[in-house]
């Protein structure tokens, strides 16, 4: 992963930040501007989940925080 690049670097930081405290899924709204994100997401190893639209996002990530008692990330881009 190329960690000089500052948006990745940020991203990446942030990521193990949240697996530190505990997030095991991300939840990816289709978007370009999630991709520092993504990547990062795939190099801790989190367990992804894809949504159509930002709404089944929500609801995704409602249904894992009630089996997992952890909410997960959840990536959207739409403004």
């Amino acid at each position: 992963m190329d960690i000089n690049n500052n948006s990745q670097y940020l991203s990446h930081q942030v990521l193990i930040a949240a697996k530190n405290a505990g997030v095991k899924h991300i939840i990816i709204s289709p978007g370009m501007r999630n991709a520092p994100l993504i990547r990062s997401a795939i190099f801790n190893q989190f367990e992804i989940h894809s949504a159509i639209d930002e709404r089944a996002a929500g609801y995704l990530a409602l249904g894992i925080t009630k089996a997992n008692k952890i909410p997960p990330i959840l990536l959207c881009t739409s403004g």
